[in-house]
């Protein structure tokens, strides 16, 4: 299986090439910055493994919720060489890519020393070099269960006084399945199951108080610079080719979840 996965919708910047549950990727933060870099990332990514287009089995991208120029960025680079290479394309959430690195990225042998009973909201210190994207794992308060890494309540900054937010859980084969749906929301009214998780990504930043006053405790811990990488986007395209969710290139849209990019004055 070989695939090649891109997404520019926050900003971060990432090109992956899987091929044969081998994945490698490109990564730089690089705001505004997206439309000059991801297409020598993918040129190099294709360089290195000796590949032409013609010779991949699919395409995946991250089709969204994120910056609308972002996403119309990602999905125009890879209609182009879908369109191309007649290859057929996987769009794949970025919510369920940003709960995808964590899960690839933390085991419970990582949380094993953090107290299971804590009574403030600072922040324990980052993990080890190179384990974990999280620039620290966050306190909630007064909880007594230990944590669960399997289930993550996933969150970005929507701006607007919003998030977009996702929950996911581990599956058997290790891999996000979202439960219940995904939406764009005050952090105050976000739907969630009753299960106990990690709060992931850049709205828990933002929003922590509010987002840890709705859950009630299931948060046991946060980690806020998580940002949606094309390596997973490249193993849950992957994923979803081996599932049949590849669609025709007409077909590979973006997901904005949101329906507007701007409130009216009379709505602020």
């Amino acid at each position: 299986m070989k695939l090649l996965a891109v997404d520019t919708s926050t900003e971060a910047c990432s090109a992956a090439l899987y091929i044969d549950g081998i994945v490698n990727e490109r990564f730089e933060l690089t705001p505004k910055e997206h439309t000059r870099l991801i297409l020598p990332m993918i040129d190099s990514l294709m360089s290195d493994a000796g590949l032409k287009p013609q010779q991949l089995d699919a395409l995946a991208f991250g089709c969204g919720p994120g910056s609308f120029t972002g996403v119309r960025i990602a999905t125009g680079v890879i209609q182009g060489i879908a369109f191309g290479a007649d290859l057929p394309v996987i769009p794949v959430s970025t919510l369920a890519a940003i709960a995808q690195d964590f899960f690839d990225n933390n085991s419970k042998a990582k949380f094993s020393t953090i107290p299971n009973t804590v009574t403030d909201c600072g922040f324990y210190p980052p993990l080890p070099s190179g384990e974990g994207r999280g620039e620290g794992l966050q306190k909630s308060a007064n909880l007594d269960c230990p944590p669960n890494i399997n289930v993550a309540f996933t969150a970005m900054d929507a701006r607007m006084g919003e998030i977009f937010w996702g929950v996911y859980q581990r599956d058997v084969q290790g891999f996000a399945e979202l439960i219940g749906k995904e939406s764009v929301t005050p952090a105050v009214d976000v739907e969630f199951p009753d299960m106990i998780g990690i709060g992931v990504g850049s709205g828990w930043g933002v929003y922590r108080q509010e987002l840890m006053t709705r859950l009630a405790g299931r948060v046991s811990y946060c980690e806020t610079d998580n940002l949606p990488r094309a390596g997973a986007i490249a193993r849950l395209g992957a994923r979803g080719f081996e599932q049949g969710l590849a669609v025709a290139v007409e077909q590979a849209m973006p997901v904005y979840l949101r329906d507007k990019v701007a409130k009216k004055e009379s709505e602020r």
